[in-house]
This record gives C-alpha cells, structure tokens and sequence, in this order.
C-alpha cells in the first residue's frame, strides 16, 4: 500500500504548500505550527514538560517562548490529533509514546542520532512504511538549526533514499545541496538567484509588517487616547474598556513580533548564502524605516480595573 506524508516546519519558504499536495498525502505538524496547520493526521512535541511549560530553570535560556506560552499548553490539552511525545502524559490526553527503541535502527552499535524534531519525524516515517515523504517548511539555514540539526536531518533523508523512499523537498530549501567541492560550480548561480528573490520577499514582509506596526499603534494611542478622557463610574464598563486597550495592546505585541522575525528571515538567508561562500548579495540590506515620534506606546492615563 502506497503511504504519502508531509512533514511540516516553520521556514516560510514553503510551509504553506502542504494544501497543495494530493488528498492521499498526511499532514504531521510539530511543536506551536498550529498557529499555520489548520488540519493534520499526527502531531510531535517531543521536548519534556517542563521545557515545554519553562519550569526546569536549567533550560529557561534555550526555551522558545512560545512553546512555554499558555495558548500552546492549551491547545496540547485540548487537540484530538495524536501527540507524539516522549513519554504518554495524562495532560495530554491524546499523547502517544515515542518508540524510540524500535525507530533506531542499530540498536546498541551507535547512540540514538536525534538533533530535531524533523529527525524524529522523518524516522518515524520510514519505521512506518511511508513510500512518499515531503518536507516542508524545514530549511534549517539558521544559524544554530544549520549547525546542529540540518546534518541529521540530511542523515535521516540518506537513510530514507536507501530504502527507496521518494523524498521531496522545494527548492527554495539548501537541504542536501551545494556547489560541488574542488569545482568551478554553476550552481553558484542559481544559489545566488534563489537568495536575492528571498532576500525581496523578505524586504516585503518587512516593509508590510512595518506598516501594520504603525496602525497598531495608532489604533492603540487613539483608543486609549479616548478611555482616558472618559468618566465612567460602572466598574463593569470599565472592565470591558479594560479589556478592549488590552487586546489593542496585544495587536501591537503582535505586529512588533512579525516585523523583528522577517529581521530574522533575513539573517537566516544571509547565513545559509555565507555557507555556500555568496558574500555578494544586493538584497541584503533592509530600508531604512523609523517609527513616527508622535507615535508611541503609552499607558491610558485612567485607571480602569479588571473584574
């Protein structure tokens, strides 16, 4: 029986493509890539709770912060997807255990090879008899994702192809490519071609993300502009105003957030081009945008209260 699966990261490039593919293929998405999978057959969180929830204080500086949020937490509580995970927990209730043992294929002659979650995907997936993998969203060009997880992930896709394993990947992604060593490579070409379009889709996420910033917080100096000229005796009122600046606020959090992450998209492709030796990219500089000085966040000067 023929098996097709996606495996989803977080990498804009191509994330977004698993609706493109054919019905057959499952979707398995990872971590807090709810906030982008809007269906998926599996799900893998495979980090132990309390790094999950930041309570080990031993690894507080290398938590995401959104695997630490409480909208992920809830969501792991909530989801009837199976969650693949180190261990089965009653908090998750739709947790299943990762069978370590049985996906390592050489058992006590080498250490278990795992830097990724993608890694533990991916040999998941041929421990279960999938004919077709696609990996997307999974570029790994970071610089700590490139240095630590990007050579087991390419260990994992070698070890699929010498099973016979169709695996697909776009190519925006770097996985599994570069100029050939000790030759004068073409490739540089069209390596350098494919950083300078992401390199604009990128100065355009950030020009557009720019933008939304600066509604944001001209929507949010209004309203609170407004609440604090307001004199509103119902305490219930008031905590419904209470309410309303405080979404404004979070809708600025949010914008502010989208903006400085295409900063790190750009990072990201300038790294991943230095690591195929392209050091000369037009694209790379970002334009120059201030934030208005009239245009600032500033606490509502009336006391409202929280019921």
């Amino acid at each position: 029986m023929h098996k097709a699966v996606a495996i989803v990261g977080f990498a804009p490039s191509s994330r977004l493509d698993a609706p493109e593919l054919p019905p057959n293929v499952e979707i398995w998405g990872m971590n807090d890539a709810h906030s982008f999978i809007d269906e998926a057959h599996l799900w893998f969180q495979i980090h132990e709770l309390d790094m999950i929830d930041g309570s080990d204080s031993e690894y507080k500086d290398r938590q995401r912060p959104e695997l630490a949020s409480g909208e992920h937490g809830q969501w792991l509580r909530e989801t009837k997807i199976p969650v693949m995970m180190i261990d089965k927990h009653p908090e998750v209730p739709s947790s299943q255990r990762y069978p370590l043992e049985k996906v390592w294929l050489w058992g006590d002659d080498h250490p278990p090879y795992f830097r990724s979650t993608p890694s533990y995907m991916l040999a998941y997936a041929i421990y279960q008899g999938y004919n077709e993998i696609h990996l997307l969203g999974l570029d790994l060009s970071m610089e700590t994702e490139y240095q630590e997880e990007k050579s087991c992930l390419e260990f994992w896709i070698g070890v699929a192809m010498s099973k016979g394993i169709t695996v697909e990947w776009p190519d925006s992604s770097p996985l599994l490519f570069g100029p050939l060593y000790g030759r004068k490579a073409p490739e540089v070409t069209r390596l350098r071609d494919m950083a300078q379009k992401r390199l604009r889709g990128h100065k355009d996420e950030y020009v557009r993300a720019w933008s939304q910033l600066v509604r944001a917080v001209a929507s949010f100096e209004t309203a609170s502009d407004i609440v604090s000229r307001m004199q509103i005796p119902d305490l219930a009122a008031k905590a419904a105003l209470n309410k309303y600046l405080a979404t404004k606020r979070d809708k600025v959090s949010a914008a502010n957030a989208t903006m400085q992450a295409t900063v790190g998209l750009v990072r990201e492709t300038m790294h991943w081009a230095s690591t195929m030796g392209i050091t000369d990219l037009v694209e790379a500089r970002l334009p120059d945008m201030v934030m208005p000085t009239d245009i600032e966040i500033k606490e509502p000067k009336s006391e409202l209260v929280t019921l």
